[in-house]
């Protein structure tokens, strides 16, 4: 008896294996990564510390980018750090367009030209093996220190999708998810390199950057 039940699970795993146009078994539906007033995701981050984003509404970006409207989202940090960044959801991709860090003695203002792409959902980048290039000017200036200049970085970003249906275990749970990676490059500098995990009906689940530092959802509420 035992035989069998093994024989027939064995036949099992090689038919899904073999059958990769079938839906998928995890059984999850909605966005990958979906802004909604209200929503919020709090991350354990490596050496104790946690974190926590929440969307606000949809506003204005101001500044450089006027005309613009996103969702207000305000990141805080255990220790007092904070961020406050605008991200517009277009439906198919989340784009970053300012964010000012309010951490520390150094308040700066970042403006992302055109944006800056934090996840894409389009059918033709949510497929294993897929890859695509994105470029934009990152233009960084300070809130507190009116003689400091500046600066402006051309950054371009390398993605992949390493894996779809990934199981991953955070403090939240298990989830299935998409498994991106994104390679940044900036001038001659050596790449920076981070990994995502993005589930489906949740949003960001694990990031993972080239020093090992990673953070894992806790706590979420999507309305």
């Amino acid at each position: 008896m035992n035989r069998v039940v093994a024989v027939t699970l064995l036949v099992f795993a090689a038919c899904a294996a073999e059958d990769p146009g079938e839906p998928s078994e995890c059984g999850e539906s909605g966005r990958y990564m979906r802004l909604a007033t209200g929503a919020s995701w709090t991350y354990a981050v490596s050496g104790g510390k946690t974190k926590t984003q929440t969307v606000g509404a949809i506003e204005d970006v101001g500044g450089a980018k006027a005309g613009t409207m996103a969702h207000r989202m305000t990141t805080t940090k255990s220790g007092g750090g904070m961020t406050i960044s605008w991200q517009q959801d277009t439906g198919a991709s989340v784009v970053r367009h300012r964010e000012q860090d309010l951490s520390g003695t150094n308040h700066t203002d970042e403006i992302y030209s055109p944006g800056q792409t934090r996840i894409d959902e389009t059918a033709a980048h949510i497929v294993v093996g897929a890859t695509w290039t994105e470029s934009y000017d990152e233009i960084v200036s300070s809130l507190t220190r009116a003689n400091e200049p500046t600066t402006m970085a051309r950054k371009v970003d390398t993605w992949a999708v390493i894996a779809i249906d990934e199981q991953v275990d955070v403090p939240a749970g298990r989830f299935c998810s998409l498994h991106v990676q994104r390679r940044t490059q900036v001038g001659s500098n050596p790449p920076k390199t981070k990994h995502f995990w993005f589930a489906r009906g949740v949003g960001k689940v694990k990031e993972k950057d080239d020093k090992g530092d990673v953070e894992e959802l806790s706590t979420f509420s999507q309305p």
